[in-house]
């Protein structure tokens, strides 16, 4: 798969681009006669642009990708939230619920009473 390579690729040419010019580039902006000042600029905007302009099409466009539709590799290596500490399995055994750390329901409501039931004992989105 060639997406994540890409990506890396344009995003270390980006923090090159940016190391030189925060490093050297823009100190050197100091030495320009404010009366040239603004057609530096435009030849400085003219030229960057080239170099800029098109890694931060690719990584923009892969990081959308890498977003929307992940890799294989990527999807597969999220965490499933079926890994429990040791002793603890199963409804009402994690800290939060009935009978945890927050105590059983009639002393109030309890941590796991605020928790969307979209949301399993992990905290994983089931």
């Amino acid at each position: 798969m060639i997406l994540l390579p890409l990506h890396a690729a344009a995003t270390l040419v980006m923090f090159g681009v940016i190391l030189i010019v925060q490093r050297v580039h823009y100190p050197l902006f100091h030495y320009v006669r404010a009366a040239d000042y603004e057609a530096f600029q435009a030849a400085h905007m003219r030229r960057i642009t080239w170099i800029v302009g098109p890694a931060m099409a690719v990584e923009l466009t892969t990081a959308g990708w890498i977003v929307w539709a992940p890799p294989p590799t990527a999807a597969s290596s999220r965490p499933t939230g079926s890994a429990r500490p040791p002793g603890r399995s199963g409804p009402g055994s994690c800290a939060g619920c009935s009978g945890g750390a927050w105590g059983p329901e009639k002393d109030g409501p309890t941590l796991a009473s605020s928790v969307p039931s979209s949301l399993d004992h992990t905290g994983s989105i089931l």
